[in-house]
């Protein structure tokens, strides 16, 4: 599985360091950001990339600590590939390649993708709204 570029399933991917959006993380989900926004009809604005780790970081912390695991696991993957160093045509490649490569790595670009679109997901009005994810094609 390493060979075709890609880390283990992200459920049981850990995170090496402390939790949070720390400098490299914030790098690599900037790139994230910036990358899906160049993709035709997603609906995330790569031009509002620092205001969208902004938004994630602030809300971090009220994140079951699942979810917090998962965006650090994630993130540190990218983060090692040196996601944010590539160009937005690599980011958007290297997506693709695990999109393509079997069920972990669609997985594996499913949450990258989903973690990018996070920020512009509408909040909910109300306890009875149910929000859906917004979907983003590669």
């Amino acid at each position: 599985m390493a060979s075709a570029g890609f880390a283990p399933p992200l459920a049981i991917a850990r995170p090496q360091r402390r939790g949070g959006l720390d400098p490299a993380r914030r790098d690599a989900y900037v790139a994230l950001v910036t990358a899906v926004g160049t993709l035709p009809g997603a609906p995330v604005d790569g031009d509002r990339s620092a205001w969208a780790a902004d938004r994630l970081a602030a809300e971090y912390a009220a994140r079951l600590p699942e979810s917090r695991q998962a965006i650090d696991g994630m993130l540190d993957m990218l983060a090692r590939r040196g996601f944010a160093r590539m160009s937005d045509g690599d980011r958007v490649a290297l997506l693709r390649d695990w999109d393509r490569s079997g069920r972990d790595g669609r997985d594996l670009a499913a949450h990258a993708t989903a973690l990018a679109a996070l920020p512009f997901t509408p909040e909910a009005e109300s306890e009875d709204d149910v929000i859906k994810p917004v979907p983003v094609a590669l």
